[in-house]
């Protein structure tokens, strides 16, 4: 908490101070990291003076909480309140499948909220696909999720770390966990689609002509 706030007072307040007096500009700023154990300037002095007002004062400095992951329950009765009871959550109709849509999505992978928010169409491949086996195509979804704390100018000393993470998904016969039903139908009402289609379900199960013998057909978005 401590390194966030001298992070925005340095980024804000004390740059205005920098721009004013070009001369002083080590004097009007301030560092504080505890990363490798090591801080710096006036505000890793107050950064250290911190704990030791917190055992005067009988603060706790331990964490009072403890991380659990969210459960199938929990994920469906989040769900179930935001639908079933709309009339008492009022919001438009996109930003409930919205919400329902991210809901499903961390429960998925358990990303960071940061990554799901940043999340573009042009993060999600939509397409039409059959087997060998299966003509009959089906509608899937390729989703990258960027993580957002990958620093663009760090220098990698391995390859354990990666910049995103790519899954697919498909159609799930329960509406209310289906993903690719909750993007398919956003995208459907916001006109995100470069094709026109009458309705989501002519997207979600498709009907090609009997003799088309693509396997594979993605679907773009518009420009």
């Amino acid at each position: 908490m401590w390194s966030a706030l001298v992070s925005v007072a340095n980024a804000t307040v004390l740059n205005d101070l920098r721009t004013q007096f070009p001369n002083q500009k080590m004097v009007n700023t301030l560092r504080y990291t505890t990363s490798g154990g090591h801080d710096a300037g006036p505000a890793g002095q107050v950064g250290r003076l911190i704990p030791e007002l917190a055992n005067e004062h009988g603060l706790c400095r331990a964490q009072l909480f403890e991380k659990t992951e969210m459960t199938l329950d929990d994920l469906l009765m989040i769900l179930k309140t935001v639908w079933a009871r709309a009339s008492r959550i009022t919001c438009p109709p996109l930003k409930r499948l919205a919400f329902s849509g991210v809901v499903i999505l961390g429960g998925i992978g358990g990303w960071r909220f940061e990554s799901l928010r940043q999340l573009k169409y042009k993060d999600i491949q939509i397409s039409w696909a059959s087997h060998p086996d299966d003509p009959q195509p089906r509608c899937v979804a390729k989703i990258r999720i960027h993580h957002v704390k990958w620093k663009s100018d760090k220098i990698e000393r391995d390859q354990t770390s990666s910049v995103n993470f790519t899954f697919c998904i498909t159609v799930v016969p329960f509406k209310p966990v289906c993903l690719l039903s909750h993007i398919v139908a956003m995208a459907f009402f916001r006109n995100a689609f470069s094709v026109d289609f009458a309705t989501p379900e002519k997207i979600l199960y498709p009907k090609l002509e009997p003799d088309c013998n693509v396997s594979f057909i993605p679907l773009a978005w518009k420009d």
